[in-house]
């Protein structure tokens, strides 16, 4: 069994070193610096939605951004993907949207939308919730809010059909910026880092 404080530092540094470096969501670093993310580490072995369900439930109204990570669920990413749609399908409130990240998503950089299974390599399996009333508020274009990182960001985010739209296409940039052979270097750096 991975040691949960590990699991978080694995985690926590992949969000700080990539997701945030890297500028590829409009909601990590505002929520973190803001207090607003909550984490927790799952150990459970088998796809079990009612422990994330009470989890997710239980998070006080301050929390914008919520990770249930799975360290020692062993699972290939369609497997994990339809385990986020249960979980998404039995969380019956629209307080939380949810996404799936897993350490072996797919690089497909054809299009912004089939590059995002790779910018979500987290080092653990990973259910990514964001509160509904944060993606309320990016759409509608709340000047001040911790989650506009920057006017081009905020810009960018409003002219989009979607906020995942939005951020899907400004991430295919950067990778297109960066190189994806650069990130993917990156993501394996943290990967080993994680697993020492």
């Amino acid at each position: 069994m991975t040691q949960p404080r590990a699991v978080l530092e694995a985690n926590a540094r992949y969000l700080v070193e990539f997701v945030e470096a890297h500028n590829l969501c409009p909601f990590a670093r505002g929520a973190r610096l803001a207090g607003e993310l909550s984490r927790e580490v799952f150990p459970q072995t088998t796809r079990e939605a009612a422990p994330v369900l009470a989890w997710i439930d239980s998070r006080e109204e301050k929390i914008s951004v919520a990770l249930a990570i799975f360290p020692n669920l062993a699972i290939d990413p369609p497997a994990f993907h339809a385990f986020c749609a249960a979980v998404r399908a039995a969380h019956t409130s629209e307080t939380f949207y949810v996404v799936a990240f897993h350490p072996d998503g797919a690089l497909d950089a054809s299009t912004p939308a089939r590059l995002v299974p790779f910018l979500r390599r987290s080092p653990h399996p990973t259910l990514q919730f964001v509160r509904a009333k944060i993606l309320d508020q990016v759409r509608g274009g709340h000047a001040g809010s911790v989650f506009a990182p920057s006017a081009q960001a905020a810009a960018a985010l409003s002219r989009a059909v979607g906020v995942s739209e939005s951020i899907a296409e400004a991430n295919f940039q950067t990778v297109l910026q960066e190189g994806a052979d650069t990130l993917a270097a990156e993501i394996l750096r943290l990967r080993t880092v994680a697993a020492c």
